[in-house]
């Protein structure tokens, strides 16, 4: 399957990056692997637990807050460098690219912890150099964005069915070959992969096959929250209003990121508190009962917003409505119907079956 092909690509490349994968966000293959760790041999486990360490840079800086400490090259392979308007490297700019970094992260936990009121993640016990949060400057080629990783020896709590776990985050060296280019793409990766961190030190990682489409689902929202000029998760959009038949809480490492829009719609509904209040329960229950119970807080449940949902899918491109619905419904595609019914006086009849927590849409013509 197409995961075992992934991981194959991996092991056969060896090399000290996830590159070969194409996913935005290395999570899901982090997911995947402990998930079928079992069918793994000792030598394909071995790979992959040298794949997953501490890269070893050349040399750090601390953020101006001291909260962050940033890895990087000044030579070789994972040197970073800013780019210009033509999106090609400008030589000697390593510096300027790891103090932006060290600022944008700066932003993103300010922005995260004390304006939406999120935990922080946990102190890695001096991992890196220190206590602060290490950020790891590489080349990722252009797929990937960047990835949290959180390793079996940096597990908090080991006696729940969701551990906690310290972290530490990748990043591009330049955002060269993105959708988002430069500092754009380094914005909302940190805010996307920061959040990820915030997501397995405090609420911790559920292992099930259907929980981790929330994970993805949360961070790509929040990349626009911290960053709303950016629009990354722009990129996504066709495929997930294409396939609105898919289950919500089905993912594929591309169709969650533009369900990103759930985010959307329950900030609108509720405003982001009813996020924040999902992972308060996703701590000690899976999604979907974390999800209904932090609706339940606002007098609602999630059968009864799953439909309002669906709905809003409706009103976007040439019928977007963002004072009523998605905000920037304009810039997202519109949904295809299923089939064409025309409707004979007094019934018409649609004739299919859907999955459970799926979306489908049909249009119907009135003869004469």
């Amino acid at each position: 399957n197409s995961l075992f092909q992934r991981i194959e690509r991996v092991l056969s490349s060896k090399t000290e990056t996830l590159d070969s994968l194409s996913e935005k966000c290395g999570f899901r293959f982090q997911f995947d692997i402990r998930r079928y760790r079992s069918l793994l041999t000792p030598e394909q486990q071995a790979i992959l637990r040298e794949l997953f360490s501490r890269p070893t840079l050349q040399g750090s800086v601390l953020s101006p807050s001291g909260r962050f400490r940033v890895h990087y090259d000044t030579t070789g392979r994972n040197t970073p460098a800013m780019i210009d308007a033509n999106g090609v490297r400008i030589p000697g700019t390593a510096k300027s690219y790891v103090d932006s970094v060290a600022e944008i992260f700066d932003h993103v936990w300010d922005f995260e912890k004390r304006i939406l009121g999120y935990p922080v993640p946990p102190s890695d016990k001096g991992a890196g150099g220190g206590n602060e949060y290490d950020i790891y400057v590489i080349e990722l080629s252009g797929s990937l964005y960047g990835q949290t990783v959180f390793n079996d020896e940096d597990v908090l709590n080991s006696q729940r069915p969701n551990p906690t776990y310290m972290s530490y985050v990748e990043i591009d060296n330049d955002y060269l070959r993105y959708f988002s280019r430069g500092l754009q793409g380094l914005r909302v990766t940190a805010a996307h992969e920061f959040h990820h961190a915030i997501q397995v030190g405090n609420y911790g990682f559920w292992s099930g096959e259907n929980d981790i489409y929330y994970y993805e689902l949360t961070s790509t929202w929040m990349e626009d929250v911290v960053y709303d000029d950016v629009n990354d998760y722009y990129q996504y959009l066709p495929t997930y209003f294409n396939e609105t038949t898919l289950p919500f809480n089905f993912s594929d490492g591309y169709v969650e990121y533009g369900r990103s829009v759930w985010g959307h719609f329950i900030e609108k509904r509720f405003g982001p508190n009813v996020m924040k209040r999902s992972w308060e329960y996703l701590s000690s229950m899976r999604s979907l009962p974390a999800v209904d119970a932090s609706l339940r807080e606002r007098g609602t449940n999630f059968v009864r917003e799953l439909p309002e949902f669906s709905l809003w899918h409706f009103y976007t491109g040439h019928r977007a409505d963002p004072a009523n619905y998605f905000p920037e419904a304009s810039a997202y595609p519109e949904v295809r119907p299923l089939d064409f019914t025309t409707f004979l006086p007094p019934i018409a009849t649609i004739s299919n079956s859907a999955k459970s927590l799926s979306i489908q849409f049909y249009q119907l013509a009135v003869d004469g």
